[in-house]
C-alpha cells in the first residue's frame, strides 16, 4: 500500500502519493511541495510532517526534505536531482545527505541496479 500525504492548500485538500513528491522546501512559514506536475503550498512545520513520510525521505538541512528516489548525485555542497534541480547547502549537510543516501541505496540495491 502506498502511503499518502494529505495537504490542506487554501480552501481545498489534496492527497499526494509519497512517490510523486520530489522534495519539499521550507520557505518562511510555508512548505512548498514539489512534484513532477506542480508545486503545492501549505502552512505546516516539517516536524509535524515527518511522521507521515517513509524511509525514502531525508532531511539533510533545515530547509529541505528530499525523496531519495529522485537523487542523481550528491556533491560537496549540493544535491542534484534527476529533474535537474540543484539544492545547495553547506559541507556538513551534504555529508549527512551522502551518508543517508548511501545507506538507502545499500538497503534498496535492486532499485538502483541499472
Amino acid at each position: 500500500m502506498n502511503k499518502k500525504l494529505h495537504i490542506k492548500e487554501g480552501g481545498s485538500r489534496t492527497v499526494l502519493d509519497l512517490g510523486e513528491i520530489i522534495y519539499m522546501e521550507k520557505y518562511k512559514s510555508k512548505i512548498v511541495v514539489y512534484t513532477l506536475q506542480r508545486q503545492h503550498r501549505m502552512y505546516r512545520s516539517f516536524s509535524s510532517l515527518e511522521p507521515e513520510l517513509d524511509r525514502r525521505f531525508m532531511r539533510p538541512h533545515e530547509s529541505y526534505i528530499i525523496n531519495m528516489d529522485f537523487i542523481r548525485h550528491i556533491g560537496d555542497q549540493e544535491v542534484v536531482l534527476k529533474t535537474g534541480t540543484v539544492l545547495r547547502f553547506g559541507v556538513k549537510c551534504a555529508r549527512r545527505a551522502k551518508k543517508a543516501f548511501d545507506k538507502y541505496v545499500a538497503e534498496n540495491k535492486a532499485k538502483y541496479i541499472s
